[in-house]
């Protein structure tokens, strides 16, 4: 009977672990991508707002493009009016269409990243530069196993814990001067 009871609680605090774990793996993934993301949405608009401030000025917006790029995880290309791609080379595509509208929006990139499209419209709104900032998926995920690792860590060590403090087992003889011994439950 005391095992049955020993056995239950172990499950019950296993599963209240789990349900506590689970989500929190799931968040953790969804902050370290939503990181990932704002890093990238600041360097796009910071880029533009440099870029709308030099109008006409090529090249002093390709230094802008080579400097946002230099030791930058995060490949920046920007896409002017007149059809010259800066950065890497990433051919015009619908998103960056889209974008010379004046729209700003996330996109799925290929192998699981993102890539981040902001458009610049000028005073002609013919004549719009699209800056686009792409998230590799290693980006995207970065640090995430280390945490889950730390998580499931921590876990077992509550879960051994509260197993251990609360219901230690320790045997005590039954009668003096018998062998047999029997487990107490503890509480």
């Amino acid at each position: 009977m005391r095992a049955r009871l020993a056995l239950t609680a172990a499950a019950v605090t296993a599963m209240i672990v789990l349900a506590f774990c689970i989500p929190l793996a799931r968040l953790i993934q969804t902050v370290a991508t939503n990181r990932a993301l704002d890093a990238a949405k600041l360097e796009s608009r910071s880029l533009g707002g440099a870029i709308s401030a030099v109008p006409g000025q090529p090249d002093t917006v390709a230094q802008l493009v080579e400097q946002a790029n230099a030791g930058n995880p995060r490949p920046t290309t920007v896409y002017l009016p007149d059809g010259t791609v800066l950065g890497p080379p990433i051919p015009i595509d619908a998103e960056v269409e889209l974008a010379r509208k004046g729209r700003s929006f996330t996109v799925a990139a290929p192998g699981g990243g993102r890539d981040i499209l902001v458009g610049i419209a000028g005073s002609d709104p013919n004549n719009t530069t699209v800056v686009r900032v792409r998230v590799a998926a290693s980006l995207l995920s970065q640090g995430v196993a280390k945490a889950r690792a730390v998580v499931i860590a921590v876990s077992f060590q509550s879960r051994a814990g509260f197993c251990g403090s609360s219901f230690p087992i320790t045997a005590t003889p039954v009668a003096a001067g018998t062998p047999k011994t029997r487990f107490a439950l503890i509480m």
